[in-house]
């Protein structure tokens, strides 16, 4: 019987440790996935599109104000001529597309999660039946405690440095656009 429990400890062991790793998996990976749905995911498509309206707008206008009175008037008689109003009212519904991509993504994310905390529930109960000397309740305390604090370091970086970069050159819309214009004529 004492041989039983030494064998029992030593594997309790192993299995704690295994435990706390895949806790730790469990809990990042439900954090992110939970900052990704709620935060990051707006703030990034927000950030994208005030990037590009303003690169958009700043380039226009400097690229407007090159051209002569009468190529303004050219420009002008172009635009005139385009069906922009189709245009935007087609480009004004949302992106279906799109829409069911990111909705994929955040149902793999969820299901992920629900997933995860199924295996660490069975992990823990199956356990639990063959070895009572695991210390759940420590291993829990310890890793909310650990990722607490993650999670306010990666909370910072994401707000106070990423969302500071500036992923694109200002000139980069003008001169794709530009470019994209010539090609067709």
């Amino acid at each position: 019987m004492g041989s039983n429990n030494n064998v029992c400890q030593a594997k309790s062991h192993i299995l704690a440790f295994s435990i706390n790793i895949y806790l730790h998996v469990v809990i990042l990976f439900t954090i992110l996935g939970i900052l990704y749905i709620k935060l990051i995911s707006k703030v990034t498509a927000d950030a994208v599109n005030n990037e590009i309206t303003d690169l958009a707008t700043d380039n226009i206008d400097k690229f407007y104000d090159t051209l002569s009175p009468e190529n303004k008037n050219n420009v002008k008689s172009v635009l005139n001529n385009l069906p922009l109003e189709r245009v935007s009212q087609v480009y004004s519904e949302e992106d279906k597309v799109r829409k069911y991509n990111n909705e994929n993504v955040f149902r793999a994310i969820r299901m992920t999660i629900v997933l995860f905390i199924i295996i660490l529930l069975i992990v823990i109960v199956v356990s639990k039946l063959l070895c009572h000397n695991i210390p759940m309740k420590h291993l829990l305390i310890e890793n909310i405690v650990i990722f607490f604090f993650v999670g306010i370091v990666e909370f910072s970086f994401f707000k106070y440095i990423i969302l500071k970069y500036i992923p694109v050159e200002p000139s980069f819309i003008t001169t794709y656009m530009l470019d994209k214009l010539k090609s067709y004529f």
